[in-house]
């Protein structure tokens, strides 16, 4: 029996799809796909000298249905995003640099950082 979350996430797929992906190139392991994706953001920052959060243009995360992916996303892995390059990455040794976005495990969210301009 379907509930309101199962037709929501439905909607917001279509959403994605029709809506708010943009092409981007995914290289990993050597191999370059080129697939869609959804810019998210992240609220992760630096500190200065001050000792204050400065959030950064640096960190960015991509929304990416897993369909769209045969390999499960791994540190190191990059997205070229028009002239722009992040790579994938885990916020601390030991983690993961994505994880799902919603109970059925339909889309990946995956952390990085911007690693050229």
């Amino acid at each position: 029996m379907t509930n309101i979350f199962d037709n929501a996430l439905e909607t917001l797929k279509t959403t994605l799809i029709q809506n708010v992906e943009i092409p981007v190139v995914y290289v990993h392991a050597g191999q370059r796909y080129e697939i869609q994706a959804s810019r998210g953001n992240i609220n992760w920052g630096t500190l200065n000298r001050l000792g204050d959060v400065t959030l950064g243009e640096n960190f960015r995360d991509y929304i990416i249905r897993v369909e769209l992916l045969n390999f499960i996303p791994q540190n190191g892995d990059l997205i070229i995003d028009g002239s722009d390059t992040f790579e994938a990455f885990a916020e601390s040794t030991g983690q993961k640099c994505y994880r799902y976005s919603d109970p059925q495990k339909e889309l990946f969210r995956i952390y990085t950082r911007r690693i050229k301009r």
